[in-house]
């Protein structure tokens, strides 16, 4: 005997399962912005720590997909925050950047257009 499913107040399923778009950005994202709030803290840089730190809080505490536009929107603001980063640092920005910039424009195809 299973076990029903969970029901909204409006009587449709909750799906329990993360959708695709979350799972990427929780794996592929998180990790590199931890390691970037952990560089950034050795660094000293409280500020570049904290915005960094609030995006990644974000983006772990999602529940829809398009929740993560907002997270998107803020990390799409970071070259104009006056941080001064070191390479590594850079790096590390550059590569969450990319990830989310490729994440961001798989939401944003068509369905038509996925094969």
């Amino acid at each position: 005997m299973g076990t029903a499913p969970r029901r909204s107040s409006g009587g449709k399923p909750i799906s329990t399962s993360i959708p695709e778009p979350l799972r990427v950005a929780r794996q592929e994202l998180l990790p590199r912005l931890d390691a970037l709030g952990s560089l950034l803290e050795s660094e000293g840089d409280a500020r570049a720590r904290e915005f960094f730190t609030r995006i990644a809080h974000s983006i772990r505490h999602c529940q829809e997909t398009e929740d993560l536009a907002e997270a998107f929107l803020a990390l799409s603001t970071s070259a104009f925050q006056g941080f001064q980063l070191s390479a590594a640092s850079t790096f590390l920005v550059d590569q969450v950047l990319e990830q989310a910039q490729q994440l961001a424009h798989t939401l944003s195809a068509d369905p038509a257009d996925v094969q």
